[in-house]
């Protein structure tokens, strides 16, 4: 009998510490650790990163990971993601490339309303033969079922010269979006702006 208390007494306490890892690790993983900072460091340094200069040769394909680290603080936050976005206007440094640039907006928004007109509700569209071929690459080749998405895709293959922002984010196609988590970027002319990133609710800017 005093064997089996002993061993009782000696059982007792390892249980209790086994429940309270087990608590524990349950807890460490259901729970929500918040993002509580940021830090943009230049890339391979503990250089805090406030400003980047990148050189512009012709159109330019940009990952802001080449030239930052970002670290979200705890460790163990439990969402990590960095989302990057333009923050605030992006301000053109050649003149004659930013009215070409606006020329080329417009051009293209005009084609699109024609586009839109001509295909009216999809079930008999009045192209022409040029405008047919596109429609079919639009469909066939990228799958596109969407009024929207189709006329966008027919107006891009329709221009004959493509004009880049000055810069914008890009996602994996290298079509524009307002953010991404990859840091890619496109730019087309000379130009300063500011980028924002963010994990969270909380962020840091970084001018280029």
């Amino acid at each position: 009998m005093k064997k089996f208390l002993i061993g009782l007494l000696i059982i007792i306490p390892i249980v209790i510490l086994l429940i309270i890892a087990l608590v524990t690790n349950i807890v460490a993983l259901t729970a929500h650790i918040a993002v509580e900072d940021i830090d943009i460091f230049l890339k391979g340094t503990e250089n805090n990163a406030y400003t980047l200069l990148i050189p512009l040769d012709d159109v330019l394909n940009i990952n802001l990971y080449d030239f930052v680290d970002v670290v979200v603080y705890p460790e163990k936050a439990s969402n990590k993601t960095v989302e990057w976005q333009i923050a605030g206007d992006v301000t053109y440094t050649d003149e004659v490339y930013e009215q070409e640039y606006n020329k080329y907006v417009a051009d293209l928004e005009n084609l699109k309303n024609a586009l839109s007109d001509a295909y009216g509700d999809g079930s008999h569209p009045s192209f022409t033969p040029e405008q047919q071929e596109a429609y079919n690459i639009a469909i066939n080749e990228y799958y596109h079922t969407e009024k929207d998405d189709i006329i966008s895709t027919m107006a891009d293959i329709l221009m004959t010269e493509k004009l880049y922002p000055a810069v914008a984010f890009v996602d994996e196609n290298d079509k524009e979006v307002s953010s991404n988590t990859s840091g890619k970027m496109i730019a087309g002319s000379y130009c300063n702006f500011t980028v924002r990133a963010v994990a969270e609710n909380v962020s840091k800017t970084l001018s280029i």
